[in-house]
């Protein structure tokens, strides 16, 4: 403790420094307040969890609270213990006379930017020539294995479109070969009535 905390705390009288003192120890850090709420059992946890931040509710509530959230069996005593520890645990607050209780926002932790080491590297020698022909060579090699397979597709589509072209135009000789044979019907058919 420094020398201007240890005036501070002594400041407002010879009681009121130890109380100041265990004030500033009971504040919870991020750590504190997890190791305590992992040592909770369930239906604590579960108490803890409908306690509401920075509004006061009666055991009622809470307790209506903890059934909604998925405790159904529980009891107004069994939930009053639970309150009771939390209360001991100083992670609730029990407002007038115990009869409402409220918590705090939890302490989150503090993202701690984690310190690097830097190593220096060594300096890198530039490439070779010959193993910069190398890897130009495996692009090559790459790039053209592609443009083969894309030859190839193209290839495929012209193909497919060219049949598609040659099954529409076939139809459409059928069709003109139709209205021919209708045209010759039709003026005989005339001339007979």
């Amino acid at each position: 403790m420094s020398d201007n905390n240890h005036k501070s705390i002594w400041a407002a009288g010879f009681h009121a420094g130890p109380n100041k003192a265990q004030e500033d120890n009971d504040t919870m850090n991020h750590a504190r307040f997890q190791s305590k709420y992992t040592n909770l059992s369930k239906l604590e946890q579960l108490t803890f969890d409908a306690v509401p931040i920075k509004e006061c509710w009666s055991l009622a509530q809470v307790c209506s609270e903890v059934i909604r959230l998925g405790q159904s069996n529980v009891g107004k005593d069994a939930v009053e213990r639970c309150l009771k520890r939390l209360v001991d645990a100083s992670m609730v607050k029990a407002v007038g006379n115990s009869q409402l209780f409220t918590k705090d926002k939890p302490p989150t932790a503090k993202n701690k930017a984690p310190v690097a080491m830097v190593k220096a590297e060594p300096k890198k020698e530039p490439p070779k020539p010959l193993d910069l022909l190398y890897q130009c060579a495996e692009s090559l090699s790459k790039l053209s294995s592609d443009l083969v397979s894309l030859a190839q597709t193209m290839e495929s589509a012209v193909l497919q479109a060219e049949e598609q072209m040659n099954q529409k135009s076939g139809d459409f000789q059928k069709i003109e070969q139709l209205k021919s044979l209708l045209s010759e019907l039709a003026p005989n058919s005339k001339s007979d009535s």
